[in-house]
């Protein structure tokens, strides 16, 4: 069984329309103003536009990727900058299956990257610590592929504490209104809040391609060894 770093964006997908270099952008829920986000990331220089349109045409594949956009997007684990994680190659049929073997060079056409293989298990006791190593990591997880074809996600703890505090630093700080709720979630999120009031730190950003602020988590994120 293989073991993959999650990486923490949202899910891009690309796939070759009718016209010779022209692609589809789309998110989880097809076109929408995310699909200009992954298009932004994707290569511009048009020869190399030409050879990947070629690969998904004739592979009749769509490419899925993790999409990290710090510039409009940021979720909770914090990356140096923006760009596209190349996932699988997926191909275009009712059933779910992976093209497994094109994905090297469609990455290597592309200069996209991958990504990380953290462990190979080869036993069950290799799984478990596998699972118990993604739960202690500060990224977001790791996606578990047997075998079998089977993905299972695994979140890690400190990502699971972040996202579940959220919903409260939205309603707080951008909208201006009380707590709603009550215990260790709500408790943590009201010290990262004064730490951040006490030390001068803004704790929502401008989403740049939407012109709205939101919560960011990278922030929150990096307070809570402060604060614990």
């Amino acid at each position: 069984m293989r073991v993959e770093r999650k990486e923490n964006g949202f899910l891009g997908l690309v796939g070759a329309a009718g016209t010779p270099g022209l692609f589809r952008f789309w998110s989880k829920s097809g076109q929408t103003d995310y699909s200009a986000l992954i298009e932004r990331l994707f290569p511009s220089d048009s020869a190399v536009r030409a050879e990947l349109w070629r690969m998904l045409h004739e592979w009749n594949v769509t490419a899925a990727f993790e999409v990290i956009d710090r510039e409009s997007d940021r979720h909770i684990v914090g990356y140096e900058s923006s760009g596209l994680r190349l996932l699988h190659l997926i191909r275009n049929a009712e059933s779910f299956s992976i093209d497994a073997a094109h994905e090297e060079t469609f990455t290597l056409a592309g200069g996209f990257v991958r990504p990380e293989t953290v462990a190979i298990c080869h036993s069950p006791e290799e799984v478990a610590q596998a699972i118990g190593d993604a739960k202690a990591s500060p990224h977001e997880g790791v996606v578990l592929y047997f075998a079998d074809g089977w993905m299972v996600k695994v979140k890690s703890d400190r990502y699971k504490l972040v996202k579940a505090m959220r919903p409260l630093m939205q309603r707080v700080l951008l909208r201006g209104r009380s707590f709603n709720k009550s215990g260790d979630i709500a408790d943590l999120a009201r010290r990262i809040i004064d730490y951040a009031h006490e030390h001068h730190i803004d704790l929502a950003y401008e989403r740049q391609a939407f012109g709205e602020r939101d919560i960011d988590m990278t922030k929150v994120n990096d307070i809570v060894d402060h604060v614990r």
